[in-house]
Order: C-alpha cells, then sequence, then structure tokens
C-alpha cells in the first residue's frame, strides 16, 4: 500500500482535480492501492484559497447588478433585479458552503484520511516556534506555522508507516524532513504518478489488458472524444485569463467570455500517451475567434478601426479613469484531453478486448490540460499567471 501526503499547492494547482494524474490518483486510491493523507492544514489552506476565488465572482456580479440597478430602466425591470439580488445574495453563503462539500465527496470517494491538530501538537509547535527548529526558518517567524503542522503530521505518520511518500514544490518544507529516511519527495504530481513506486504498482493492472488495442479503440472513436471534448472545452474556457503581448490592456492580460468551439479540434493521436492503468492523455490543438475583455486605463478614447471604437465603454475604478474594452481576437489553443476507461463495467471474468467498444460509450472524456492561450501570430506565447487575471 502506498501512503501519500499532498501539499495545498499540488490541490491549488489542479484545483478541479481533472488533470490525468490526478485521475490515476483518484483509480489507485478508488482501487486501494495508494492511501491519500491531507493534514488539516492542508484541507483548509486549500479550501480558503477556493472560497476566495468564488468569492471574487461573487463579488463582481454583486458590483455589476449595483451598477445595472443605477441605469435607466423601467420600474418593473428595476424590481426584477432587485428580487435578483436578493435571489444571488441568498445563494453566497450556500456557494460557499459547496466548494467545502464537494472536496469532502471527492475524499470519500477516494478514501483519503484527513490528519487532524491533536491535542499535543501545541506543545511541539512552541518549542520550534521559540526556538527557531525547523520548518520554522528563524525564531518565532510565525508565516511558517501552516508548515510546522504539516510537518507535525507527516512526522508522526511517518512514525508509523515504511514509507511515505509527500508531494510538495515546496523546498523549505522538504529540507525540514531532511535525514529522515522513509520519506521521499516528489516536485509534483505529475513526477510522483509516473515514478517507479506508481509503475510496480500499476505492472498487474497493465499485464490484465492489451495496450495496443485499447489505444486503436480509442483511436477508432475520435469523433466522439472530439464531440466530448468541445463541449468540456467549452466549459472549462470560460472567463479563462490570458496574457498575451498583443493584447491592448495595461498588463497585456484579458479573459475571455464568449466564442464557439470549433468541431474540428486537432487530437494529435501519433503522441498519445498512457498514463497507467487504462488513463491517457492525448495532445489537443485549434484556433477560434474569441471576445475578450479587458481594462485599459492607456488606450486611447478612438482608434483607427471603427469596429473597435464600439468596443469601448469609458468607466471609473478604484477612482481611475479606464476604458473597459471587449475585442474579437483570433486564438491559438493547446492542451490535453484525458480518457480513462472504466473496467469495472466488464462483467466478472470477461475479456477487457470483447468490450472495448462498449467500455468507449462510457469512457470519462475531460480537459487534462490547457497548456496555452496565445493570439494568433504573437512572437512570445505567453502562459496565465498563478493568480489569474486582475479585474
Amino acid at each position: 500500500m502506498i501512503h501519500v501526503i499532498l501539499d495545498s499547492t499540488i490541490f491549488r494547482q489542479d484545483p478541479k482535480r481533472k488533470s490525468a494524474p490526478f485521475q490515476m490518483l483518484v483509480k489507485l486510491g478508488i482501487a486501494h492501492q495508494l492511501v491519500l493523507h491531507i493534514p488539516y492544514y492542508v484541507k483548509y489552506e486549500f479550501l480558503t484559497n477556493r472560497q476566495e476565488e468564488y468569492s471574487k465572482s461573487l463579488r463582481a456580479i454583486a458590483t455589476n447588478l449595483n451598477n445595472l440597478t443605477r441605469q435607466p430602466l423601467s420600474n418593473k425591470l428595476k424590481d426584477e433585479l432587485e428580487g435578483q439580488k436578493l435571489v444571488f445574495n441568498s445563494l453566497t453563503p450556500e456557494i460557499l458552503e459547496w466548494v467545502e462539500h464537494d472536496f469532502d465527496s471527492w475524499c470519500d470517494e477516494i478514501g483519503a484520511m484527513i490528519r487532524p491538530i491533536e491535542n499535543h501538537h501545541g506543545l511541539k509547535m512552541s518549542e520550534m516556534y521559540f526556538t527557531g527548529k525547523a520548518p520554522f526558518r528563524k525564531q518565532k517567524f510565525r508565516e511558517d506555522f501552516p508548515d510546522a503542522f504539516i510537518y507535525l503530521n507527516a512526522i508522526e505518520l511517518a512514525n508509523t508507516l515504511d514509507t511515505l511518500v509527500f508531494v510538495t514544490n515546496d523546498s523549505q518544507l522538504q529540507k525540514a524532513f531532511k535525514g529522515i529516511s522513509n520519506i521521499s519527495f516528489f516536485d509534483n504530481l505529475e513526477d510522483f504518478i509516473r515514478s517507479e513506486t506508481i509503475a510496480s504498482v500499476l505492472e498487474k493492472f497493465d499485464a490484465e489488458i492489451n495496450l495496443d488495442s485499447i489505444i486503436n479503440t480509442i483511436k477508432r472513436n475520435k469523433y466522439q472524444i472530439k464531440d466530448i471534448a468541445s463541449e468540456k472545452l467549452y466549459i472549462a474556457l470560460f472567463g479563462y485569463g490570458i496574457t498575451d503581448p498583443l493584447i491592448k490592456s495595461d498588463n497585456h492580460q484579458a479573459m475571455l467570455f464568449s466564442y464557439t468551439i470549433p468541431s474540428d479540434i486537432n487530437l494529435d493521436f501519433k503522441y498519445i500517451e498512457h498514463m497507467g492503468g487504462v488513463v491517457f492523455i492525448i495532445p489537443f490543438d485549434f484556433q477560434m475567434d474569441a471576445k475578450v475583455h479587458y481594462k485599459s486605463t492607456e488606450s486611447p478614447l478612438y482608434s483607427d478601426t471603427p469596429d473597435f471604437n464600439d468596443m469601448i465603454e469609458i468607466a471609473e475604478f478604484r477612482n481611475r479613469l479606464y476604458r473597459a474594452i471587449e475585442e474579437e481576437l483570433p486564438l491559438e489553443i493547446t492542451g490535453h484531453i484525458v480518457v480513462s476507461i472504466d473496467l469495472e463495467r466488464i462483467p466478472s471474468g470477461k475479456s477487457v478486448l470483447d468490450y472495448l467498444d462498449e467500455l468507449m460509450l462510457y469512457a470519462e472524456i475531460d480537459v487534462s490540460e490547457i497548456a496555452n492561450v496565445r493570439v494568433k501570430n504573437s512572437s512570445i506565447p505567453y502562459m496565465p499567471t498563478d493568480e489569474g487575471i486582475d479585474e
């Protein structure tokens, strides 16, 4: 049995947990080949960050509703908008509660264990805090409190196990475990899933299936995969933040809000990759025209392009005059689609090969990652930042 801890940064890199490495983690958990341990501080560092992302969107909606009610409108429309504001306000707490409920349900699905803060942790924490013992970088450095609680959870867990895997890109936290031989580290989830640790567990799964036959079956069903991938990409890209030097905002950032995903997405089956078990990732690329929204304090009040003038709205934000601009841009988008096949649908004692086409009807197809979104003919392939778009 593999025992693993994920740091909060790993969850924040893929908050929806839809990537191929996370899907492999789920399959291993459900198959009782892996136990995921989540320290209390990891859980709530991730959840509070996630709830703040939702809150930011909710605040933006509330601001837009308030602004709209101040515009010239009929009394009937204003009353309806006021009613919508009441409905929206009543839903806000429920939405934020759902974030934690969704994460708890995911943990239950894979059998994850939440490692609580114990009463005796307080004394050990105080000793480390006042002496500056690792993981504290120096005496009385309060910023390291979360890492210290995670450290105590991991140390106590490691003392009960032969080996423990810790996935974190926090070099300071890794340094704190120096000298503890039964804890191994990976900087990211993909490296862990591709490691020999996982490969040895997957050998028996891979021995039961014919990979060439499965890959050929996936290729035969490329139109089904394309159709579902188009729907998933439409959802994944809405509100997606992009950064590109050809965007005319002050920080070259914009947000997607209106587009039509083309049906002829290019799936590069030549580079289909087996992640282990029955999880595969397929590179994709396509082009599309999309409307983007951005704010600019530098754009002129008029342009030589008449259509561009129609897109400009002058407004005030944080006591600064800015232009709220909607512009249509040609975009190039690349990434990976994940295809996951559920072998549990095969009747007991039956061969995988006899049910491949039927299994494909129920295959889970999703967006593993959006690797790059750039304006067509842009000279620099800018990537979106972790912080998102500053609205």
